[in-house]
């Protein structure tokens, strides 16, 4: 099913199935816009889970959300064209024709009250039906790599597994073995792809999205709904619009010192092969803090951007070394305990 064609409501086709909300691909290629392949859409995007979830999802089945389905995903028409004769089979040797009592309703002056053409009109007639076509159980669906399956399984947005990160749930599931069996590598690479979001424009000083709709800037996000989100207790939402979608940053933090601002990346020398064989395997960054004179003791925490901005101005504006003005106590991980010292 797609929108394979500009000029619907002029022709006459005897079936004719049409998507009803196709969608632009995430991941093209270079001739995807060469030949304009936008004009007519051959599909819609969905959120796809790759895992074993209990049978239904065993060699071409798959899962499907039903609430997404609910919502509008993958529904479509089929457009059929019926001729109907209007001369009377019984007294077709005589050349008579039969006649139908007009209809009174104004707005359908031409069409007669059991849908067929009112009096006076003769000959051939040709209507068109459209009948709505929803996904159900046993419907096909294919990817643009041929990666076909079958729907087994309608599931309700509550049963479907989620992210933990994120909360996202899938609109299908599929089964991971699908893909050695069918060797479907492009699919596998176009899912990789499309995992790339784009961000926006940031503020160079902050990482934070800039305002303006002209300047491309994203949606203000200020006290008001932060609250409505606490109200709702959606915690990871919260955390989600304020932290992952602003300035997520990850920062290398001594757990020596506690210090955030003096560590940093030395990149290892680049070495020459000395063997034929092969090379040297590459080299992780080392990160060194300046304060302990150490490399040991380093880990990574994910932390607002802006955070570190303060603490670098904080910092700036004193003589001492950084290291005494903001420490990170020695806390189990995944948590940060901040100390500001005046």
């Amino acid at each position: 099913m797609a929108f394979y064609l500009q000029a619907l409501r002029y022709r006459a086709d005897q079936k004719l199935y049409h998507l009803q909300t196709p969608q632009s691909p995430i991941v093209r290629t270079s001739a995807y816009k060469k030949y304009c392949m936008d004009e007519y859409p051959t599909g819609t995007n969905a959120v796809i889970a790759v895992l074993s979830s209990t049978g239904y999802d065993i060699e071409d089945a798959m899962i499907l959300n039903k609430s997404s389905l609910e919502s509008g995903m993958f529904h479509g028409q089929i457009y059929q064209t019926e001729t109907v004769h209007l001369s009377d089979q019984k007294s077709r040797s005589d050349g008579s024709q039969k006649y139908f009592r007009e209809s009174n309703i104004e707005r359908h002056r031409s069409i007669d009250s059991d849908g067929l053409p009112c009096v006076g009109q003769m000959g051939r007639s040709i209507f068109r039906i459209i009948s709505r076509r929803n996904p159900v159980i046993g419907d096909k669906f294919s990817s643009r790599h041929g990666q076909k399956g079958v729907c087994s399984q309608l599931w309700p947005d509550i049963d479907m597994p989620f992210s933990e990160v994120t909360g996202m749930r899938p609109d299908l599931i599929i089964n991971p073995h699908a893909f050695p069996s069918r060797m479907a590598v492009g699919m596998l690479l176009e899912s990789i792809a499309a995992k790339v979001h784009s961000t926006g424009m940031v503020d160079q000083i902050t990482s934070q999205p800039i305002k303006g709709q002209k300047r491309g800037g994203g949606i203000c996000f200020g006290e008001i709904e932060r609250d409505s989100l606490l109200a709702h207790e959606a915690a990871y939402l919260l955390h989600d619009r304020l932290h992952t979608c602003s300035d997520y940053h990850i920062a290398a933090v001594c757990s020596t010192c506690g210090s955030i601002l003096t560590p940093s990346v030395i990149k290892p020398e680049k070495r020459v092969a000395s063997a034929v064989k092969g090379l040297h395997p590459v080299r992780a960054p080392k990160v060194f803090c300046h304060a302990s004179d150490t490399n040991k003791g380093m880990e990574t925490v994910a932390m607002p951007y802006v955070f570190k901005y303060l603490a670098a101005e904080l910092a700036e504006h004193k003589n001492d070394p950084p290291a005494k003005y903001l420490k990170l106590d020695p806390v189990p991980r995944g948590r940060i305990s901040v100390k500001i010292i005046h």
